[in-house]
């Protein structure tokens, strides 16, 4: 390639499609290629020729010495905060809000129906979009109709979630905006693989997962500030509590409607691609693809991407230990509090600190995760985070717990940061969308899990017991990235 080095690509004869792509010298080439031919029980071709790049069937591997700026960086990341905010303020007051109105007595059966039917809808939606993504041909990319028709979707929910009548419609409306924005992340995380060079993946990821935790706090601040009746003080006039309650709902989700679509506009010029999938012959064959795909769309061939598999089974564990931390902290501060202390308030203050906490190792794991090895900096983070969770456990007072609150954020953003882009340089190549819709799991398997067991062990023993099982995880998942592979262009 340009940079004088020899490339070779692996492929499954059958399907003709490149699975990995490794940079390396020529002094050890031919041990690459022993490694290579061990991935499974299937047949690979393995190729090498000078060239500018390799590519399979619908996608292209960026010039590795192309290189974004920081300002395309960021408007290509900047739609996590919208996202994350619509779902941090729904999910936590508006969501339970809203049912209370509508079902009254019948809450519980509500939220069931209405909160656990949009979680499966959108991970089934993910599932699918995801391959279907990788073979769509459309003259602005393959990702941008489901990013675009996504987006309004998504919007179009946002504003019915907060107008809907009865419950049929706000189940209407909520599945709605599950789906879109379930369409958006499953196109969009994609983006990132398809243009930008491996050497810029975890900057990359860092400014999204920054704009991830941005997004939580923002919908959580103006839920709460809002919905507690600050509204008629704002609008400087007295309002009855049912007007300002229901205002107050409407004026967040169009909030979070209009911030969704100012930040697709912003970002439209580095979202879309100039193609030339306009003919006829194209759009025909877009449609031989996708009824191909859709029979398989459930499928996934571990063979052709081991240490992807490797790499989202450590995630899992990982994301147990992290998870545990992040969901019972408030039973932590209500078990530390004395008499007298606001719990509402002090959770919000370490929830300040972890954000905070969590912004700062984004950053750092962007700058660093790009020139030193991924897995020696996730063991080093990971042992971060075992260190603060057993701070927790010896701590009494709920103004130095901020500070542990902080040094776990640094920890577990940077994990996060991590291991989403070190996940990009695994996929097969012309299925990013398609894996890395699955990796988006790793995040909610792990949480049947901490809300199951976490919750028997803190019932039985204590919260502050529960706390001393985070390093165990977490140095198990560390131990358990030593069996994946590491590109040497992801470093």
């Amino acid at each position: 390639n340009r940079a004088g080095r020899l490339c070779f690509g692996v492929a499954p004869v059958e399907k003709w499609r490149i699975s990995h792509i490794f940079p390396v010298t020529q002094k050890g080439f031919s041990e690459k290629i022993r490694w290579a031919v061990k991935l499974g029980k299937r047949r690979f071709v393995v190729s090498a020729r000078p060239t500018s790049f390799m590519s399979a069937p619908n996608s292209r591997l960026p010039d590795s010495r192309a290189r974004y700026s920081v300002w395309a960086l960021l408007q290509l990341t900047a739609l996590y905060f919208p996202i994350t905010f619509f779902w941090s303020a729904t999910l936590s007051q508006l969501l339970p809000a809203r049912i209370e109105t509508l079902a009254g007595n019948e809450k519980g059966v509500a939220m069931a129906l209405i909160g656990g039917g949009g979680a499966v809808a959108a991970t089934v939606c993910m599932l699918i979009v995801g391959p279907l993504s990788d073979n769509t041909r459309h003259r602005y990319g393959r990702r941008f109709p489901w990013v675009f028709y996504g987006v309004l979707l998504g919007a179009a929910g946002a504003l019915g979630f907060a107008l809907a009548p009865t419950l049929f419609w706000l189940l209407l409306a909520f599945v709605a905006a599950r789906l879109g924005l379930a369409a958006v992340i499953a196109g969009y995380e994609a983006i990132l693989p398809d243009r930008l060079s491996p050497q810029q993946h975890a900057r990359a990821a860092s400014f999204g997962e920054c704009f991830d935790l941005l997004g939580q706090f923002a919908g959580l601040a103006v839920t709460l500030l809002l919905v507690q009746g600050a509204l008629g003080q704002l609008l400087g006039r007295s309002i009855a509590p049912d007007d300002e309650s229901w205002l107050a709902k409407l004026l967040i989700c169009a909030l979070a409607a209009v911030l969704l679509l100012i930040v697709f506009t912003v970002s439209l010029p580095w979202l879309r691609e100039n193609t030339d999938e306009k003919t006829r012959a194209a759009r025909e064959s877009q449609m031989r693809a996708w009824r191909e795909v859709l029979p398989r769309v459930f499928r996934f061939s571990l063979a052709s991407a081991p240490d992807f598999a490797s790499l989202y089974i450590a995630r899992c564990v990982l994301n147990i230990g992290t998870l545990t931390a992040v969901h019972f902290i408030r039973y932590f501060v209500d078990e530390t509090a004395t008499a007298g202390v606001d719990v509402a308030g002090e959770v919000v203050k370490i929830g300040i600190a972890l954000t905070i906490g969590g912004v700062v190792g984004a950053l750092c794991a962007g700058v660093i995760g790009d020139r030193i090895s991924k897995r020696t900096l996730l063991s080093v983070f990971c042992a971060l985070c075992s260190f603060t969770a057993i701070g927790f456990v010896f701590e009494n007072s709920l103004e130095d717990a901020r500070g542990w609150a902080f040094a776990f954020g640094i920890g577990f953003s940077a994990i996060n940061t991590l291991s989403w882009s070190w996940a990009t340089t695994l996929v097969p190549r012309g299925r990013e969308a398609r894996y890395l819709g699955a990796f988006q799991s790793s995040f909610l398997l792990p949480q049947i899990y901490v809300f199951g067991i976490g919750g028997l062990i803190g019932h039985q023993f204590g919260y502050r017991a529960l706390f001393c099982t985070i390093p165990v995880y977490l140095l198990l998942g560390a131990a358990l990235l030593f069996k994946v592979h590491e590109p040497r262009f992801a470093r």
